[in-house]
């Protein structure tokens, strides 16, 4: 993680996913570790890692469900919409889909959670994930990127007293 960081550092993005993926990756998402099984909640992460809101009135907590996989349960007490969680993905200009769960989620409260996959964390690009039918909490929005920055920012973004559970993040390309 330290030569990763250190490229990143250095605005050598593409060769820091690169090194990233080499070492860290077991998935073929271009999101990283999109079922939070490496996250760890307790130490500041760094490079391509999932980044944790580090605002008090922003609970994210890691769980597991019955079958010991991983989710992260996510709420805002703040007044406003706040970004919760993000990933610094480098992705070629193109069109991607990403898709989450939100199991044992009421679906109201489901709907409300948003996403940027953006240069900037910008709520006001922020846009709400479609229902997949027939998977009941599963979620999906497409994306344009084009060259305007090198790495983007996947941002989730959540209002005020709406919690969560989020799992099974897979970014790919169409």
């Amino acid at each position: 993680a330290n030569i990763t960081q250190k490229l990143i550092d250095s605005n050598m993005l593409p060769e820091a996913q690169a090194v990233w993926r080499g070492n860290c990756s077991t998935s073929n998402s271009l999101a990283f570790d999109g079922g939070f099984d490496q996250l760890d909640t307790t130490v500041a992460t760094r490079g391509f890692d999932w980044q944790l809101s580090s605002r008090g009135d922003v609970d994210v907590v890691p769980t597991n469900d019955s079958a010991g996989n991983r989710q992260l349960d996510i709420e805002v007490s703040a007044p406003r919409t706040l970004p919760v969680l993000s990933q610094l993905v480098v992705l070629k200009p193109g069109n991607y889909r990403l898709t989450w769960n939100t199991p044992d989620t009421d679906a109201a409260k489901a709907r409300a959670l948003q996403v940027t996959l953006d240069c900037t964390a910008n709520l006001s690009r922020a846009v709400g994930g479609m229902a997949v039918t027939g998977k009941p909490g599963m979620w999906t929005q497409d994306f344009t990127v084009d060259r305007t920055c090198q790495a983007q920012r996947l941002v989730f973004w959540l209002p005020p007293r709406t919690p969560i559970r989020l799992d099974e993040v897979v970014l790919t390309p169409l």
